[in-house]
């Protein structure tokens, strides 16, 4: 995993969802973002609406509807 994890971050990759064995477990998911050292680990479901919510803000941004 550890292999994984630094291969996207040397290809520069915003932002990692990473689910391990102990976070499939847990129904949780660690948020890796590019260049900050930080990783919470959220619940699978609050995840996906924070994604959901930075997409369409970021669609907001670009075609300005």
């Amino acid at each position: 995993m550890a292999y994984k994890i630094r291969e996207h971050s040397l290809a520069k990759v915003p932002v990692l969802l990473i689910v391990g064995k102990k976070e499939a477990q847990a129904g949780t998911v660690s948020i890796r973002e590019y260049g900050n050292p930080d990783a919470p680990t959220i619940a699978m479901e609050t995840a996906i609406n924070l994604l959901a919510d930075a997409s369409r803000s970021r669609l907001l941004q670009v075609f300005g509807t």
